[in-house]
C-alpha cells in the first residue's frame, strides 16, 4: 500500500516505535522495518520528498509505502488501523 503523507524520515523513526515490534526496529535513511516474533514483518518506506503549499503554509510531503509480510487480512487491517493512529495530525 502507498499513502500520500505529510511526513519526514525523522517523524517516521520517532513514531513507528509505537507500531508492532517498533522497539525492535530497523532505521535506515527513508525507512522503518521490524520483524515479530512470530514471524510477520513490516517495512515503510519513504519516497523522495516534496512540497506541498496552503496559503502561506509548507508542508513536506511524501509517498509512505507499506509492505507487510506474513499478515492475515484481520491481522493486517488491525496494522493499518494502529499506523493511521500513531501516524494521524492536527487531531483528527
Amino acid at each position: 500500500m502507498t499513502y500520500e503523507m505529510a511526513l519526514t524520515p525523522a517523524e517516521l523513526h520517532r513514531l513507528a516505535v509505537h507500531l508492532d515490534g517498533g522497539a525492535e526496529m530497523e532505521r535506515g535513511e527513508r525507512f522503518a522495518a521490524a520483524r515479530l516474533a512470530d514471524g510477520r514483518a513490516w517495512r515503510i518506506t519513504l519516497g523522495p520528498e516534496r512540497e506541498r503549499r496552503i496559503a502561506l503554509m509548507r508542508f513536506p510531503i511524501c509517498d509512505a509505502e507499506i509492505r507487510l509480510e506474513g499478515f492475515e487480512r484481520p491481522a493486517a487491517d488491525a496494522f493499518l488501523t494502529r499506523f493511521h493512529k500513531v501516524f494521524q495530525k492536527g487531531g483528527g
